[in-house]
């Protein structure tokens, strides 16, 4: 996290300057926005 935050981020995780491993899912479209159905 950085150094300097304004005083309503500097929470919790955030409450002093650290580093933190993340797992994250990066989702794209395909450009097409269908509904939530599933095609039998």
């Amino acid at each position: 996290m950085y150094a300097g935050l304004p005083p309503e981020l500097v929470q919790g995780p955030f409450a002093k300057p650290s580093e933190h491993k993340v797992y994250m899912r990066l989702s794209t479209n395909a450009g097409n926005i269908l509904p939530d159905v599933v095609s039998p």
